[in-house]
This record gives structure tokens, sequence and C-alpha cells, in this order.
């Protein structure tokens, strides 16, 4: 049985949600700029992905909304300072 992860469906998103994922599409969203600009930053190595699906060709690509952060603070230079 294939299982098909479709952000449409109300009960994917809620596990995307869960999972805090973002599409490049948000993510462009989040820094107003293109998704060609986060296509960039991925082949520059500076922004890490995930690919959900079994099909290598058909899998589908979304970042972790830690990893955006982490990436926004290091290229902007906004610090969170340390809970402790």
């Amino acid at each position: 049985m294939k299982t098909k992860l479709n952000k449409n469906d109300s009960s994917n998103k809620e596990l995307l949600d869960d999972m805090q994922l973002l599409t490049k599409k948000e993510v462009a969203g989040l820094f107003k700029v293109s998704t060609s600009t986060v296509d960039r930053w991925v082949r520059a190595g500076l922004l890490k992905f995930v690919k959900l699906g079994k099909n290598v060709k058909q899998a589908r690509v979304y970042y972790h909304y830690s990893d955006v952060m982490e990436f926004k603070n290091s290229q902007y230079g906004f610090k969170i300072p340390n809970q402790g």
C-alpha cells in the first residue's frame, strides 16, 4: 500500500504542521525572495532540506522550521539568546 503525503489533505497538513515542515514557497515568503533564490541557497549548502517520498524523482522537498530559522539568524545577524 502506497502512502502519499498531500499537503492539501487536512490530516496530512496537520502532520506537516506537527513536524514543523515548510514548503519552498513558504520559505520564500518568509524571506520575501523567489523560490529560485531558495534553490540557490540549497545548492550552495546554506539551507538544509528533507525529501519525503519513496521515489527520488517525485519526492517532495520540505524544510524544517528550525533549520530555516537557524539560517535566517546566521545570515541576517539575528541572535536568539540561550535559555538557561
